[in-house]
């Protein structure tokens, strides 16, 4: 979507707008790693509804910049194109269900309680040490 966003021939600090989208891809990257170390608890489910929304931005975005939207990319058998923004709107409808499970899911906490009455190495498949023989 950057290369959608930027306007053609610009620069920045000497660098081309070819760099610029390079350097924005690594940003975001970097900064949904910042994300998910922030919010440890909270990051899958916002970070799948972020593709969830960004995935139908694209979509909406390419038919407003190109005029090349579903029904015209369909009709006029431009396929690269129609199959591109049905896997993004394919993608944006499984990031939303994921994110939607997450937060319905219960917590992970559950898992980690000890076995009432029960020794906890045992729980996980430890054996028992044996006492002298």
């Amino acid at each position: 979507a950057v290369n959608r966003l930027l306007p053609l021939g610009v620069e920045f600090a000497n660098t081309e707008r070819s760099a610029l989208e390079v350097w924005t891809f690594y940003l975001v990257w970097i900064l949904t790693f910042a994300h998910a170390w922030l919010r440890p608890t909270r990051a899958w489910a916002e970070q799948l509804w972020a593709i969830a929304g960004l995935s139908v931005a694209a979509v909406i975005l390419n038919a407003a910049t190109t005029g090349d939207h579903l029904v015209r990319s369909f009709s006029e058998q431009l396929w690269p194109v129609f199959s591109m923004d049905t896997s993004l709107l394919i993608a944006a409808l499984l990031a939303g269900f994921l994110a939607l499970r997450l937060r319905r899911a219960k917590p992970a906490e559950a898992a980690l309680q000890p076995v009432a009455g029960g020794d906890g190495a045992r729980a996980l498949g430890v054996p028992a040490e044996k006492g002298p023989v």
